[in-house]
């Protein structure tokens, strides 16, 4: 009898999973739910070298800890399209973070366009992801249950990102676009950025909207996605250099 009823349970387990899975195939819009917040591996390299007190130090890592940004990623599975948008920031007090990402519109053939603020200057930038220089390590880690390989941008070893081949969309946060497997972690010169949870929805109206405001919102005079990374090395070099 227990025989039966863990072989049923079995069963049962089988068809769900298989019946969810079908749930998700059906539904063409994937949401990728991001955190981001301005402690990237330069800051924190900079905050060291400015605060010799360890205690003073924690108190400001905390702090900055606090002041996030709250993004969500559309992607439509079939026609290719993504948005990558601002939903809320949570403010916090005495900390003023450098620049941060409004959004990213990327079209069918992978040209992605986005506005970001650096400074309280806002730009526009463009570029196409196949054109992304991304060099792909050795290094290997395990977020959220997926094996993520690192990659960082030729020529800018600020910018790091860690994406899984396990979900085959070359799709990320801001511009961490091109590689083989979402991204689902990255870093660059002044912010981090990690996913805290996906899933898939079935409005497609809804997303065609998105689509329709980002597009319009993409035109005008943009900058290359070189010129982007360029300005903020010397920002931060600049800032650096006026730090010692």
């Amino acid at each position: 009898m227990k025989t039966i009823i863990y072989s049923y349970l079995i069963l049962l387990v089988f068809l769900l999973g298989g019946e969810a899975s079908a749930q998700s195939e059906k539904k063409d819009i994937m949401k990728v739910s991001y955190i981001s917040n301005s402690l990237s591996p330069n800051i924190l390299s900079l905050l060291k070298e400015q605060i010799p007190s360890p205690n003073e130090y924690q108190d400001a890592v905390n702090r900055i800890l606090k002041y996030k940004f709250f993004y969500s990623l559309y992607i439509n599975t079939k026609t290719h399209e993504s948005v990558y948008k601002i939903d809320s920031i949570h403010v916090e007090k005495k900390v003023m973070p450098i620049g941060n990402i409004e959004f990213v519109y990327t079209d069918h053939s992978g040209i992605m366009t986005g506005k970001e603020t650096i400074m309280n200057s806002t730009q526009l930038f463009s570029g196409d992801i196949k054109a992304m220089e991304w060099i792909i390590t050795d290094q290997t880690k395990e977020i959220n249950g997926y094996i993520c390989k690192n990659a960082t941008i030729k020529n800018h070893t600020d910018i790091s990102v860690w994406f899984t081949p396990e979900i085959p969309i070359n799709r990320g946060p801001g511009y961490f676009q091109g590689l083989l497997g979402l991204v689902l972690e990255g870093s660059d010169f002044f912010g981090n950025v990690t996913i805290s949870a996906f899933e898939y929805l079935d409005d497609n109206n809804f997303f065609s909207e998105l689509v329709a405001k980002y597009s319009e919102e993409s035109k005008g005079k943009a900058i290359t996605i070189k010129e982007v990374l360029a300005s903020k090395a010397n920002i931060f070099n600049t800032i650096r250099n006026k730090s010692k």
